[in-house]
């Protein structure tokens, strides 16, 4: 069976690590899969590749001050960055023959960049199944509402797609409700779960220098948008709590603007008990060492430290969507995270949340939101896989 996955690109390495955690699971349960995954981040090049997966790199896009898509690096025109993108989809798309194709995030792409391939597919390889893949929520109800209304991705979803993965679940976001999704499309829609990757396996051995004290992780995901909390967190730091004191590791992300980690890691190189790290080699080793982990609202981090049970406050990004405000609100109203209002945060009121979150004794509840997506989704493509073994001993 070969799958292709067409990953949205332009922000962060979220999308990336989920598609390629589903490339990996896809692979290791289904002897038969061939996965290829089509991404412009530059990052692709840092995953270690399991058997039988690759990825083409498209030309990088980004957000501009504006929030406006534009070339990250090629140096042209974005209408032709997305020419050229759309020209390497569609060309994969033919010479690859997929037996699946799962779109992400977007389900036509950057300026409609995926309905040519997507189109060539489903004319030329009518027995493939298209499969578009949406993280649990988009932005606030009314814009996506707008936006899909006026970018054509209602009428995409009815007429290119025969199923509809949603990673998330209906209990903690229903995106049917949310997103006044007609019949014709939640008729194809699945709640798989939250996809993150499994326990790495590792094995845990705390540190003997740690004497009682407390630990706290602090992340921004990539790091693209990071710069408030951690600029916040450093300008008042919390040194103790009680007799405890806290040990505090910071985690910039590959994203972070090279001048602000400059800045930030002199800043934090002054005040005794915190590191400053660009990168982690494991975040799940990283998250099992703490006691605590202050974060922004990204899909991959919180549900990872929701898998880990780990105390997690949240300081969510409100522009240019609202995505993770909403996430960090509803985790919190399940009792799975404290949530702030990053508009009015100041760095004492993050120190005393901060303080509140050390000294809590653990997490608040023992119920939890679906995790099995990874499982989910290779027990999916495995029926699609014996459903096309099927199909071509007929032809035997």
């Amino acid at each position: 069976m070969r799958l292709m996955a067409i990953c949205h690109d332009s922000v962060g390495i979220g999308h990336l690590r989920r598609t390629f955690a589903i490339a990996e699971q896809a692979t290791r349960t289904i002897p038969s899969c061939r996965v290829l995954v089509l991404s412009g981040s530059l990052h692709a090049a840092h995953f270690t590749l399991p058997q039988r997966v690759d990825y083409v790199k498209l030309p990088a896009l980004c957000k501009g001050p504006d929030y406006r898509y534009c070339a990250k690096s090629l140096g042209i025109s974005f209408a032709d960055t997305v020419a050229v993108r759309s020209s390497i989809i569609t060309a994969t798309a033919a010479s690859f023959r997929p037996d699946v194709l799962l779109v992400d995030k977007s389900p036509l792409g950057v300026q409609g960049e995926n309905e040519k391939a997507i189109r060539l597919v489903k004319d030329r390889y009518p027995a493939t199944r298209t499969i578009f893949g949406m993280r649990d929520i988009e932005d606030a109800p009314d814009v996506t509402i707008d936006e899909w209304r006026r970018n054509g991705q209602y009428d995409a979803l009815a007429r290119y797609f025969d199923e509809i993965w949603v990673y998330g679940d209906s209990r903690v976001f229903d995106v049917a409700e949310a997103y006044q999704l007609p019949e014709s499309i939640t008729r194809k829609l699945r709640y798989v779960g939250y996809v993150s990757k499994p326990d790495c396996g590792h094995e845990h051995v705390d540190d003997p220098s740690r004497n009682g004290s407390l630990r706290l992780l602090v992340t921004v995901g990539g790091g693209t948008d990071g710069f408030s909390l951690l600029d916040q967190f450093l300008s008042d730091p919390v040194a103790r709590v009680g007799e405890r004191p806290v040990e505090t590791t910071i985690v910039g992300g590959p994203d972070l603007p090279r001048a602000q980690a400059v800045q930030l890691r002199q800043r934090a190189a002054a005040i005794e008990g915190v590191t400053f790290r660009d990168v982690m080699p494991c975040m799940m080793c990283a998250y099992r060492g703490v006691d605590a982990v202050l974060t922004m609202g990204g899909y991959n981090t919180m549900v990872e430290v929701v898998r880990t049970g780990r105390r997690m406050l949240v300081y969510p990004r409100v522009e240019p969507r609202l995505e993770q405000y909403i996430r960090a609100k509803r985790f919190a109203l399940l009792h799975l995270c404290e949530a702030l209002d990053p508009n009015c945060m100041t760095p004492a009121r993050l120190h005393a949340a901060v303080e509140r979150l050390l000294s809590r004794s653990g997490p608040e509840t023992a119920w939890h939101p679906n995790l099995d997506g990874l499982t989910n989704v290779a027990r999916r493509l495995s029926r699609l896989e014996a459903t096309i073994r099927d199909s071509m001993a007929v032809f035997v």
